[in-house]
């Protein structure tokens, strides 16, 4: 026992002193910013913004929270794809703004980066802000104290596009006219000039859907679009069957049309239709169709207070139908789920017992990334690290202890004695 808290201690000690600044820098260096700083958006359109960093010297660790109003903007999601900091801590997203805690371990950041990506949906007209708050980079332990740079959204309805006037026959007349003017002696010598003459009507080809080939992963639909004559092929999708604000187009003329839609979000429902089209012009429109991505693996590990796997017991994610038994290594794993927050359901001595932790969105060269959770159980405890091993589990502690702590208390509920029982006391 005393050499397991003499080890612990050491690991604290250590960990307290790595992350925590010795010095902070006299004078402000570098800038914090969110761009672009000024954005004009339709209402009902989805948008991306770039949280940046331009360091003014070398930093290897940063953090910000983007502050968003509600009643204009909502989140969609957030990434780290292309993030110059790839470990990233990132608090539940809170309704109105996004945490983030981003480090890199093996070098350092000297010029301007990415730190995250955060989409956004335009719901209301008018203008608002994004702002930063607690925004701060660190150069091996010492805060550089950044400046802050916010940025504006204008969001709008435009206004409907005015229809074209009927043509009338006043000019064709009028050049009659003068023409009769000037050759009065052959008046009908030109049948080209007959002002009522029909022009023909233009047949448009019979193009067809033959077939659709669907290819659906957690953030992508990779769609193949078989069409009777060479096309170009239109899809317009959205989250809503009566709101497809979101359009991809294969321009080149074939009659087989492959396109892919991209940074979809996992374990949800898509709408879309297709529009064929040839010369500009739309030939068919297909009947509303939809799809659901696949959702994430989530694979939870649970040991017992004294970090010992917990073995052959039930635990239930978000409800009772979403069941899953430990295995020899104590992992419990549950398939097609969403990002976000989930809770996970256990039961102590009959009592049911829920513990809530969150799922972030995570990209790895643009492909989403199955989240790996570490739980330590405690009686009505417990400590959930979203990551996939143990050295990304220390990472996580660099930031958690030095920026954020994070306690969550489960709640007890009687329930019937048939209900499969988890002891702790291993």
């Amino acid at each position: 026992m005393l050499k397991k808290i003499s080890i612990t201690s050491i690991i604290l000690m250590i960990l307290f002193l790595l992350i925590m600044p010795l010095k902070t820098y006299a004078t402000s260096v570098g800038t914090i910013y969110i761009s672009p700083s000024n954005l004009n958006q339709e209402n009902g359109s989805i948008f991306t913004i770039s949280l940046m960093i331009n360091p003014g010297t070398s930093v290897n660790a940063v953090q910000a929270n983007v502050n968003y109003n509600p009643n204009y903007l909502q989140y969609v999601s957030n990434s780290i794809s292309g993030s110059a900091f790839p470990t990233c801590v990132q608090d539940s997203p809170q309704s109105t703004a996004v945490i983030f805690s981003c480090t890199i371990l093996s070098s350092s950041v000297n010029s301007n980066a990415e730190i995250a990506t955060i989409t956004f949906k335009a719901i209301n007209n008018g203008s608002t802000a994004l702002t930063l708050s607690n925004a701060n980079a660190a150069n091996n332990g010492s805060w550089t104290n950044p400046a802050s740079l916010n940025s504006s959204v204008n969001i709008y309805t435009p206004a409907p596009k005015p229809q074209p006037k009927p043509s009338t026959n006043n000019s064709v007349t009028t050049s009659n006219q003068n023409y009769s003017t000037t050759s009065q002696s052959t008046p009908s010598s030109s049948p080209a000039t007959t002002p009522n003459q029909t022009k023909p009507k233009t047949i448009k080809p019979n193009i067809y859907i033959k077939s659709i080939n669907q290819q659906i992963s957690a953030d992508q639909m990779k769609v193949i679009i078989s069409t009777n004559l060479a096309a170009n092929v239109l899809i317009k999708y959205g989250l809503s069957p009566i709101n497809l604000n979101q359009q991809i187009l294969n321009s080149k003329n074939t009659t087989n049309n492959q396109l892919s839609l991209t940074n979809l979000l996992p374990n949800t429902t898509y709408y879309y239709k297709i529009f064929t089209s040839l010369n500009g012009q739309i030939i068919t429109t297909s009947q509303l169709n939809s799809f659901k991505t696949n959702g994430l693996t989530i694979t939870i590990t649970v040991l017992t207070k004294n970090f010992k796997p917990i073995v052959g017991q039930s635990f239930y994610l978000n409800n009772f139908k979403n069941k899953a038994t430990s295995n020899q290594n104590g992992q419990v794993i549950f398939y097609n789920q969403s990002p976000g927050n989930n809770q996970l359901i256990y039961f102590i001595n009959h009592q049911e017992n829920k513990q809530g932790f969150y799922v972030p969105t995570v990209y790895f060269n643009n492909q989403l990334i199955n989240q790996k959770v570490i739980m330590a159980l405690h009686q009505y405890h417990l400590a959930a690290l979203n990551q996939s091993d143990l050295a990304g589990l220390i990472t996580i502690l660099l930031f958690i202890i030095g920026i954020t702590a994070r306690l969550i208390i489960g709640h007890k509920h009687h329930l019937p004695k048939t209900t499969n029982d988890l002891s702790l006391n291993k």
